[in-house]
Parts: C-alpha cells; structure tokens; sequence
C-alpha cells in the first residue's frame, strides 16, 4: 500500500514480537528463582498493548487532521475493522477451545464483552471502547482539555485497582484490564500527536534524547522492582504481570516517546516492519499454536541460558506459524479483501 507509514509498521512489529514474548512465558516454574526471573524479564515486554492502542489514536487523529472530529464513516471502518474479525475469531476460540460445561449463555456474553474467549482478545473490547469515545476525546482536544483529563483517569484507575488490591478485593484478568480507563492516555496522546506535527510538539525533547534513555531504564527497573514487591509481598501475581502498574504507565510513555524522536531511522521495510503489516493477523491467530508450542519445547529449570533460549525459540516457532497461516489463508482466498479484512488479516 502506497500510504503505509512504513515506521509505524516497525513499531506494531516490535509490539506483536513482544505480545508473543508475553504469552510464551510460562505461567508457573517449578523453581522460584525463575518464576522471578520470568516476572521481572516480562516487565521488559509490558508496552506491547500500550503501543497498539496508542498507534490506533495516532492513526484517528492523522486521519482527521481537517475536521474537528472525526466523521462517522471513519469511526464505523474503524470499528468494523476490529468488531468483525473480533466476533469471527471469538466464535471460533469458543467452538475449539471451551469446554462442554462452560458453554451457556452467560459464558457467551462474557466472552464477547470481555474478550474471554482466547487471552489476547481483551484487547479489542478496549480499543472498542475508546473508538466509541472518539469524538468526546475530540472535544476535549480542541478545548485543551485532552492530555490532562487523559492522565488524570488512567493514572486514576491504577491507583483504584492498587486501592482494592489493598482491601484483599481482586479483581481477576482479564475484568480489571478491559475497562478504557485504564488506557485511555495512550489512545489520547496518540490522538494528539497525530493531530500535531510529531517534530513540533517533541522539539523540546530533542536535547533531552540521551537522557530519555536513562529515563527507560529507570522505568523498567522500578516496574521490575514493583512488580517483585506486588508478587511477594502481596501474593498478586496477576497484577504483577500486568501493564496496568503506574511504572509499566510511565515505562510504556517513555518507550512511545523515544520511538517518535527516533521514527526516521525505521523508515526502511525489513522483517520486522513486514510482521508490523500483519500485527493483527498475528495477534489473533498465535494463541491457536501456543500450547503445542509449550508441549513441543517445555521449560527448564536448569540454566537461564537455556531458558531464554527456549523463550526465543517458541517466539520464533509460533510467528513463523501465524505468519504461515495468513500467508496459506491469502493463497486459498486469492487475496480477497473483503473477506481477509473480516477475518483480520489486512
């Protein structure tokens, strides 16, 4: 496609490659010391999400650039594009991976409103959300509002997550990570810098670009660090491996921040922007390999080498298979837009 932001394309590879990274950890590890490697190394990967819906309000506010907000047709393309394929490979996650007794009604529902079909899928219901909520973030744009209310609810949600975890009252994935709240500063900023020129707004920070990086690794040390506290002290291993912990907030900013100070240096295709191209299709579909995946290459407890070795095998085993399933499906379909679009492999 002539008007594909090849940059943008590198950044949804990085945040696809690091989606699997997330899901080919194990869940649990005979030894301690790496189930706490693994929480801690995970916190590295904890933007991917933030980096998608991000992208998703980039791409809503550049394509509004002349309007004071967006028009319907926009907003219904959008929404069609992820509310189809969502409730095709929703039915699908259902019909092969739920078992007999948990197919009624209320597990439906729950699935369609929370994504509970396949892990991953949560992450559609939330972009869902804040495509529906585009044009009072639109209005809050214009009045000046935007970026502070923005960090005001998301930074607002996180603290009431930490408030109930605090009152023993837990609230299991993937409920507490659906609600828009909890990213909605991405969806706006993403907005904001597509309105305005990237080079304008970031000037301030050009200066500052080597100290941005000691920024990151602050971040990511002190999500490292609270993820730890959060799983030892606490015993919340779900909210310690979340992305919805205000270091993984600041951390998944500053991984934004640098990639728009640095977007000229990925302006040229290459593996990783190509994967970008079918990020979507990927991140429906890797799911379906996982566990066999997981069956084929077991963890080991015996050397971290190894174990990362087997992490990075799995990552490349399991986009090899999604990138191969696409490929196969556009053979079989003879490239047929407006099905592949329906199933979300374009």
């Amino acid at each position: 496609m002539k008007d594909r932001d090849i940059s943008l394309d590198f950044f949804k590879g990085i945040c696809i490659i690091s989606v699997v990274c997330i899901h080919s950890f194990d869940s649990s590890n005979n030894s301690d010391v790496f189930a706490n490697f693994d929480i801690a190394f995970r916190q590295v990967f904890n933007f991917a999400v933030a980096g998608f819906i991000w992208v998703a309000g980039y791409w809503m506010g550049f394509s509004s650039l002349k309007s004071i907000s967006p028009k319907l047709s926009l907003l219904k393309r959008r929404l069609s594009g992820v509310f189809v394929p969502y409730l095709i490979w929703t039915t699908f996650y259902l019909l092969i991976f739920a078992r007999k007794n948990t197919i009624s009604l209320k597990y439906i529902c729950s699935s369609i409103f929370f994504g509970k079909a396949s892990g991953q899928l949560y992450f559609i219901p939330v972009l869902i959300q804040l495509f529906l909520l585009t044009r009072l973030i639109f209005f809050l744009y214009y009045n000046k509002l935007l970026l502070k209310v923005a960090l005001f609810i998301n930074l607002s949600y996180i603290i009431l997550i930490y408030f109930l975890a605090s009152l023993n009252i837990q609230i299991s994935f993937p409920y507490y990570a659906v609600p828009f709240m909890g990213w909605i500063f991405f969806y706006s900023l993403g907005i904001y810098i597509g309105i305005n020129n990237d080079e304008l707004i970031l000037h301030p920070f050009l200066r500052l670009r080597y100290f941005l990086f000691t920024i990151l690794i602050i971040t990511l040390l002190s999500s490292i660090i609270e993820a730890e506290l959060i799983n030892s002290k606490f015993k919340l291993l779900q909210i310690a491996l979340s992305q919805i912990k205000i270091s993984s907030f600041l951390y998944a900013n500053s991984i934004i921040l640098l990639f728009i100070i640095y977007r000229k240096s990925f302006m040229r295709k290459n593996i990783v922007s190509n994967l970008g191209q079918i990020s979507f299709g990927i991140f429906l579909t890797h799911l379906l390999f996982m566990n066999l995946v997981k069956k084929i290459l077991p963890g080991i407890d015996h050397s971290f080498i190894v174990h990362l070795g087997i992490i990075f095998a799995r990552v490349c085993i399991i986009i090899f298979l999604s990138w191969s399933l696409i490929k196969f499906l556009r053979v079989i379909l003879r490239n047929n837009s407006q099905i592949l679009k329906k199933i979300g492999f374009i």
